[in-house]
């Protein structure tokens, strides 16, 4: 990534696969999602609901104010666009409805891995150990499990 980029040089899916990646940088974890995955993530949320179009171009608009706001300093910018959209209240609610939902992709992704946590196939449809209580979310008929 250029130390000192325009706005100009990041369409809209390289921003967003730059403040993707930020979560990944900044918080250390350790995500394995591809840029060619997520960009098949993005095109099937626009596709689910036409409404993501508009909370991407916010985000990416944001981004850019950001970069020229910080001249060019794309860490700088990834930073403020971050700290000005936390809950509860943020500058921009679509774009932090973006960023929530990167920083889910990132820890879905792999990222949980960061805080010691592993992938146990099968956890969150029904648990996988015998004689054991299902998780929480089953239906009342499914915890008789003699």
């Amino acid at each position: 990534m250029p130390d000192k980029p325009s706005p100009a040089e990041f369409p809209a899916f390289e921003s967003l696969w730059v403040i993707f990646s930020y979560i990944t940088a900044n918080w250390k974890t350790d995500c394995d999602m591809p840029q060619a995955q997520f960009n098949q993530a993005l095109k099937w949320q626009v596709g689910l609901d036409k409404a993501y179009s508009a909370y991407y171009g916010a985000t990416v608009t944001a981004f850019a104010l950001q970069l020229k706001r910080h001249k060019g300093d794309v860490n700088a910018a990834l930073k403020a666009l971050y700290s000005d959209n936390e809950q509860p209240n943020p500058a921009e609610p679509d774009v932090a409805k973006v960023l929530g939902e990167f920083m889910q992709w990132n820890a879905a992704f792999g990222g949980f891995r960061a805080f010691g946590y592993q992938n146990y196939p099968g956890w969150m449809g029904n648990g996988n150990f015998e004689k054991e209580p299902p998780p929480y979310r089953v239906a009342p008929e499914a915890e008789n499990h003699e």
